[in-house]
């Protein structure tokens, strides 16, 4: 009886464990999030100059959160 409910335990204890794993492994980790890369020269090209390092990101979805806007207007536009 009592190798049968450390088997029991054993079993319980190995599906928690492997619950866990996969819970731990289906989770996105910062280093597998994809990245977009720029040529740093060309992007500096139509920076504004005091632009903080840490602020480009912002500043470059911003920008493209407006000509997205913009393009959408034209589009509008065109179809009346």
């Amino acid at each position: 009886v009592v190798f049968i409910i450390l088997k029991l335990l054993i079993f319980s204890l190995r599906t928690d464990l492997i619950d866990i794993l996969n819970e731990i492994l289906e989770k996105e980790k910062p280093n597998q999030i994809q990245k977009i890369k720029f040529n740093e020269s060309r992007i500096k090209s139509v920076l504004p100059n005091n632009i903080d390092r840490n602020k480009i990101e912002d500043y470059v979805v911003k920008s493209i959160e407006y000509y997205t806007k913009y393009l959408n207007r034209q589009k509008e536009r065109e179809g009346r």
